[in-house]
């Protein structure tokens, strides 16, 4: 797009309207929404980096003839068709972990426009709105019809239920990716642990003592649940050091990823795939199995502990709830190419309802 063709906010402009609902009737957010529908899809990323990295997630589909990418509504049914052409895997979010990561993506892009982050004046008044008018307008121009519009509007009294419909979009969209990153923090941590426990396996192993074997199958039982050789990433205990099981015990204490909080005055595209699920079980029966093998009872202990604090069942909960939330703002009511039958099936994939 030329410079000529992309209308540009300046930055008093963004300051004054931050934070506030901008649609004035609602005809208003029905044309917004309808707007949104149906510019281009390319408008709602935010640089070339966005549409390389949407396409890693799900540019397998794109060329799925129920695509089109020349709107953002002609996008959008790329998600439950990757989401029909995956598999649950126990330990993993519900839709994948490219879909999943794919939705995050998709809700940081739309808060960078929500925020003002970004120059483009048409996808930044789509996002204006308040809560409850966007759900309404929403309701009332998508194609929905009898029963996905009626388990439609179900998910949206319920999830007006827990929000003021008052609270503009960015602030939805703030808390729900804050409601991820709460989920994934929990699990992040518990990888990080893992790592320190690999990397301590490997010291055994290169010590060639009596516990080698056993720290090997320990690191073979890593690998099959998706840490692989991570544990390089982290610094390693000094050859020689007298308290190796010290060391580590100390290093996964050391957790912190300083990570910014997503409503600041951040740039754009500043979080992105830094708050990306790993392809990894987090299932807590794999990962307590896997750390039995390990021959050091102290780690041990200090793992059964973390996954005490940092319960991997209720940090994906977490991560699925807010995806599902993402999914049915931004996805769901656009993405309809196939009849009723198909759009149900995506949501029974998704939901896990019958």
């Amino acid at each position: 797009m030329s410079e000529k063709e992309e209308a540009r906010l300046s930055l008093s402009e963004r300051l004054d309207l931050a934070w506030r609902c901008q649609s004035s009737s609602d005809e208003a957010a029905q044309a917004l929404v309808r707007k949104l529908s149906e510019m281009p899809a390319v408008s709602v990323f935010c640089g070339s980096d966005d549409v390389n990295m949407m396409a890693e997630l799900t540019g397998d589909f794109w060329d799925d003839p129920r695509v089109d990418v020349d709107s953002y509504m002609g996008f959008c049914p790329s998600f439950p068709i990757a989401i029909a052409a995956g598999g649950f895997s126990p330990g993993r979010p519900a839709l994948g972990v490219n879909v999943t990561n794919a939705l995050v993506l998709l809700a940081e892009m739309l808060l960078d426009h929500a925020m003002g982050r970004m120059h483009r004046k048409d996808v930044y008044a789509c996002t204006r709105m308040c809560l409850k008018q966007y759900l309404e307008a929403l309701d009332a121009v998508s194609h929905l019809e009898g029963v996905e519009k009626e388990e439609f509007s179900a998910w949206r009294r319920a999830f007006l239920e827990g929000c003021d419909g008052d609270t503009p979009l960015a602030q939805v969209l703030v808390a729900i990716i804050e409601q991820y990153m709460c989920g994934w923090w929990d699990l992040d941590k518990i990888s990080f642990i893992l790592r320190c426990m690999g990397g301590f396996a490997l010291q055994k192993e290169l010590d060639l003592d009596e516990t080698a074997e056993q720290a090997r199958r320990f690191r073979l039982a890593l690998n099959s649940i998706g840490i692989g050789e991570q544990w390089k990433e982290l610094p390693q205990a000094p050859t020689g050091h007298p308290n190796p099981e010290e060391y580590y015990l100390h290093l996964m204490d050391s957790y912190n990823p300083r990570l910014p909080v997503p409503g600041g005055k951040l740039k754009a595209r500043t979080l992105r795939d830094q708050i990306f699920m790993p392809d990894r079980s987090f299932d807590p029966q794999e990962l307590r199995s896997a750390v039995e093998l390990l021959p050091c009872p102290v780690l041990q202990d200090a793992f059964g502990k973390a996954l005490s604090d940092c319960d991997p069942r209720k940090a994906m909960e977490a991560v699925d709830d807010a995806v599902m939330n993402i999914y049915m703002m931004w996805v769901a009511p656009y993405a309809r190419p196939e009849g009723p039958e198909w759009y149900r099936n995506s949501l029974v994939n998704f939901t896990g309802e019958d």
